[in-house]
């Protein structure tokens, strides 16, 4: 085995042999380990009894962009090679045989359209579900919202931002429960806390 091959399967030369080398995969687990426990260990601190609440809070509001941040300073420092994701340099489509826009009969018979319905209607109810019962979840009474619910709307404005995309070839999205959860938690407001080691209280969410 050449050095350049034996490189690129991530191994080391020992005399004439080529042997693996074990140390980006294990790299990349103690990344991944330690970027999942402090992100746990920040979001946590929010409950927590050591510093000001406004520390607390803004640990516990950007706890996973904190843990990504120094874990990736960890990686850097260490200098071992793990993999990275390659970026594009220009923004352009990913596939060169094809253009911005998609045209919906490119190639492709009559006969699919009837056959495209059922898919179709199964996307239809899959999105409907996930945009309402998520919607449900952010409007609960205990988040103290002050607007009104928009369910309505935002199955209209969803719908063509749908058909948009579709055009564009790209993926279709609903709202995300997670992301929509975690964007109301980070809004929240607590009350200030006066003595050292006591609990803040929810008031409210607040405007941006």
């Amino acid at each position: 085995a050449s050095l350049e091959n034996c490189r690129f399967v991530g191994g080391g030369f020992g005399g004439t042999s080529c042997y693996p080398m074990y140390d980006k995969l294990l790299m990349s687990i103690l990344l991944t380990i330690g970027t999942f426990f402090l992100a746990i260990t920040f979001k946590r601190m929010r409950n927590s009894c050591y510093f000001p609440s406004r520390i607390r809070q803004l640990f516990s509001d950007f706890a996973v962009m904190i843990s990504i941040v120094i874990m990736t300073c960890i990686d850097m420092i260490v200098g071992i090679n793990t993999p990275k994701l390659n970026v594009p340099s220009s923004f352009r489509p990913t596939w060169d045989g094809r253009g911005w826009f998609i045209p919906p009969f490119d190639g492709n018979p009559v006969w699919t359209v009837p056959l495209a319905v059922l898919p179709a209607l199964l996307a239809c109810i899959l999105i409907f579900m996930d945009q309402q019962i998520t919607t449900v979840i952010v409007n609960r009474k205990e988040n103290k919202l002050k607007k009104g619910c928009g369910y309505h709307l935002d199955l209209l404005v969803l719908a063509v931002l749908i058909l948009i995309v579709g055009f564009l070839g790209l993926p279709i999205y609903v709202a995300a429960t997670v992301l929509s959860i975690n964007h109301i938690n980070s809004l929240k407001v607590e009350s200030e806390c006066k003595a050292p080691g006591e609990v803040a209280q929810f008031v409210g969410v607040r405007f941006v």
